[in-house]
């Protein structure tokens, strides 16, 4: 299968870039893909090329002509390689995809799918279900990707009005921008990562960031950083019985088509701590998080959150690289992870952890009654300064 090349690559010995470029091949030169294969995550693509010369190809930089083959059939491929196809479909075709689709809410990589067997592939959301609107397999890179187009009742940031009862002091419980009348819901507690060189012993709070900041109508990103800038930023509560822990300050915001984190600071007086009580009185001590790897491989796995609105509650993985534009914001979210419902509004911001407690990332929304969007953390925490406190 012949492929051009949109970018200048590297001749590799690897899929990764763990060992020196032999040389590189110029944009616009032609090579021959024997098999794809999955590989270091680059740039939001970890597709790699296996070429006739020897030689790996970063499959981000590689076009290949709609009517190729490739000489392995998607059922064939190894399921890492199948979700890197999709992935790449989706950072390149995704508008596409939006303007081809009848009432188009959202797409993702997809398990579970009503139209694939069960198979990984393409899923696209949408309002209402129309026949004919897709058709059941695109080709992308010589490859049919199937397809699974599933109806979505709408779904929101889930925000609540503020409870009468303080919470107790842990995670999971309620925390509002102060002066507001709608809560969220207490993440995880970060301390700074030690090359960050400031005061030691420091402890924050996690978040989201439309819990902290009116969002709703932004289409563009909010970004803060501790430091005023003119703005009046808002400072968290958090209605611990007996007391209320009022005016914490906000010293990191992100709300973007990627991230949705809000980061406060807290006094000494506010003794909590990275764990959750679960089920059967099990308790979880949170001081891993999982990776963008991991990730993208909680196929069909159970995760847990603790909610200020539900509590403990637990739901399967169906989907994730989710893309979908909530009924109440203008912006559409990407690389959500989706799970069957488990959280209510007021849940946003809630810890959600693996089988092996791991902190996968925070609820940002739903629908109340199908589906559960989570924000995961990976994204965070490699690209701040915070890290989970252990």
């Amino acid at each position: 299968m012949n492929a051009q090349l949109t970018a200048n690559l590297y001749r590799r010995p690897a899929p990764n870039t763990q060992l020196p470029g032999l040389s590189y091949l110029p944009m616009g030169s032609s090579l021959v893909v024997r098999q794809w294969v999955s590989g270091e995550h680059l740039d939001g693509n970890n597709l790699w090329a296996a070429a006739d010369d020897g030689y790996y190809y970063w499959g981000g930089g590689l076009n290949v002509d709609e009517l190729a083959t490739a000489a392995t059939p998607w059922p064939q491929l190894a399921e890492d390689v199948q979700i890197s196809l999709v992935q790449d479909f989706l950072n390149n075709r995704r508008l596409w995809l939006q303007q081809q689709t009848t009432d188009y809410r959202g797409c993702a990589i997809g398990y579970k799918n009503d139209d694939t067997n069960g198979q990984i592939g393409l899923t696209v959301y949408v309002g209402t279900k129309q026949a004919g609107t897709l058709p059941k397999l695109i080709r992308w890179k010589g490859v049919d990707i199937p397809v699974d187009v599933k109806e979505t009742n709408g779904a929101s940031l889930q925000l609540n009005t503020l409870p009468d009862q303080a919470d107790p002091m842990e995670l999971g419980g309620s925390i509002a921008r102060t002066g507001s009348e709608s809560y969220g819901s207490r993440g995880a507690v970060l301390s700074l990562k030690r090359a960050a060189g400031q005061q030691a012993g420091q402890r924050f709070l996690l978040t989201c960031a439309h819990v902290l900041h009116p969002t709703a109508q932004t289409s563009t990103p909010i970004r803060y950083d501790g430091t005023n800038n003119g703005n009046a930023w808002p400072t968290a509560s958090l209605p611990f019985a007996p007391r209320l822990y009022d005016n914490l300050p906000l010293q990191f915001l992100r709300f973007s088509p990627i991230e949705d984190f809000a980061i406060v600071g807290l006094t000494d007086q506010v003794r909590i701590h990275n764990r959750l009580t679960l089920h059967h009185n099990r308790t979880a001590v949170i001081y891993q998080w999982l990776g963008y790897d991991e990730v993208m491989k909680l196929k069909d796995r159970r995760l847990f959150s603790q909610g200020a609105t539900s509590g403990i509650r637990s739901g399967r993985v169906t989907d994730v690289s989710v893309s979908y534009r909530f009924d109440n914001t203008l912006m559409e979210m990407q690389r959500l992870i989706v799970t069957e419902a488990m959280s209510n509004g007021g849940d946003s911001g809630a810890p959600v952890l693996d089988e092996q407690d791991k902190l996968v990332g925070i609820v940002v929304g739903g629908d109340g009654h199908t589906r559960t969007y989570i924000m995961p953390v990976y994204g965070l925490f490699a690209n701040s300064i915070y890290t989970l406190l252990v």
